[in-house]
């Protein structure tokens, strides 16, 4: 057909194509107005129901398909007696974007929670009043990753939001609240794509009747976008809040300080992946680790990483230092052979019943470190071996470790130092250079004082 009868045969049917298209406008906007919301509405309860076993509901779904927006009012989601609330929600909106079509990924330019109000109740150790929602998503059958998942959640923002927080784990119960709780996320995203607009990062709230607040700063580049974040925390006891982890950890904390002096840098391209980028010291003083039955692990006075540049999402890691003082461990075998670090493995699951085809996975780019200093002083290895006849017992004193220029980099050399005492007067002492890519290695050493007596137990 020619363009000339095209448009002859356009100009003959124009009026049945005005209705056709003006019915098919009409049905598309009634479909996403009154249909799609009533739908979304019952498939989201169901959902919620069949993955976290509470019961859900949604007082009303709207859906702007002029502004792609859908807002949820009313959601509520039940404690496990169905009937008490555990999260309640005024308000979610979810303004869309059209790009998600062409990146075949959820793109969110706008998403907004206003008034949200959690209970959470801390029941025992490690248990709270969520702990059944955890417990049947772990027994679900794992799903095969192919990736990391697609999205770009952009202009975060929570609001007028509050949380009641009820410790019954501890003697007489404490209550704690956070009220006027305000959040302001500038982006998450996990593919290229830049927005029109950012909000700037902020966190506010009143907790236990203390105001709190955090200001942070967008920085607009040329086509990309950075977010900003010092990080620093000072002696925080880790064994009072170890109890509060959601989940059970094989080991006791006796003691032990966490400290951080963190810049965190996010950053998010038009054309490229998101970076992120973090910078510093983290470092843990006192730590003392223990078995459930009270037999000790593993103690250390200090370790500190300070992080010259690490960048998690395409696996950079340049550390400037890494030090570790003070570290005794205590390795024992019992009269099964079995020995006291694999007791703290997790149990094996059961194979499964069909070999199925592996999904395709997203290649994870490779590892590129560097370690400029690492340095192991003072440390103790005691060994109690209950297997052979009568026993074993040893332990390795004064363990010093020093090595410069640790690099995943092909032929890159760095130099090492490694010395430690026996506890029966034993000396050794090694030197030289490794390379990790391709592996090789050089050493000088020396051992003495070695009593071949005390070898007769394995004999």
């Amino acid at each position: 057909m020619s363009l000339h009868n095209l448009l002859e045969w356009l100009q003959q049917h124009r009026k049945k194509l005005l209705v056709w298209g003006g019915g098919i406008f009409v049905a598309f906007v009634l479909f996403s107005t009154l249909v799609l919301p009533v739908i979304i509405k019952s498939q989201a309860e169901k959902a919620i129901l069949q993955t976290t076993g509470r019961v859900a509901s949604i007082e009303k779904v709207r859906f702007n398909p002029f502004g792609m927006t859908l807002t949820l009012q009313g959601f509520k989601l039940l404690e496990s007696d169905a009937k008490t609330p555990f999260v309640q929600l005024g308000r979610l909106r979810i303004s869309l974007s059209s790009t998600s079509l062409f990146r075949f990924a959820p793109v969110i330019d706008e998403l907004t929670l206003d008034t949200l109000q959690v209970g959470l109740v801390h029941t025992a150790a490690n248990r709270y009043n969520f702990s059944d929602i955890l417990d049947r998503l772990a027994a679900q059958p794992k799903k095969e990753q192919s990736g990391t998942p697609r999205f770009s959640i952009n202009n975060i923002a929570l609001q007028n939001s509050s949380i009641d927080f009820e410790d019954r784990a501890v003697a007489g119960g404490k209550k704690h609240t956070i009220r006027d709780l305000q959040l302001a996320i500038p982006f998450i995203s996990t593919i290229p794509y830049l927005a029109e607009q950012y909000t700037d990062p902020k966190f506010s709230a009143v907790i236990n009747g203390s105001k709190f607040s955090f200001n942070g700063k967008s920085k607009p580049l040329a086509k990309s976008m950075e977010t900003n974040l010092n990080l620093k925390l000072m002696d925080l006891n880790l064994p009072y809040y170890l109890a509060y982890l959601p989940a059970q950890v094989p080991v006791k904390l006796d003691n032990g300080k966490l400290s951080l002096d963190l810049a965190v840098t996010y950053r998010i391209h038009q054309n490229k992946k998101p970076e992120l980028t973090i910078k510093g010291l983290t470092r843990l003083d006192q730590i003392s680790i223990k078995e459930k039955n009270n037999a000790v692990l593993a103690s250390f006075k200090r370790f500190d990483v300070v992080a010259k540049e690490v960048e998690l999402f395409s696996r950079k890691v340049a550390l400037q230092q890494v030090a570790l003082d003070g570290l005794a461990l205590q390795v024992e075998r019992d009269s099964a052979g079995k020995l006291n670090f694999q007791r703290l493995l997790p149990a094996q699951p059961a194979p499964p019943k069909a070999a199925k085809k592996p999904a395709k996975k997203e290649e994870a780019p490779p590892l590129q470190l560097l370690v400029e200093n690492l340095a192991v002083t003072d440390g103790t290895i005691t060994f109690h071996d209950k297997q052979p006849a009568g026993g074993f017992k040893s332990q390795l004193q004064e363990i010093t470790v020093k090595l410069s220029n640790l690099s995943t980099a092909a032929n890159a050399q760095s130099s090492y130092e490694i010395s430690f005492n026996g506890d029966s007067a034993e000396k050794f002492a090694a030197s030289g250079s490794v390379v990790l890519s391709p592996i090789s290695a050089t050493s000088q050493f020396s051992l003495s004082g070695i009593m071949l007596q005390r070898g007769w137990p394995y004999l």
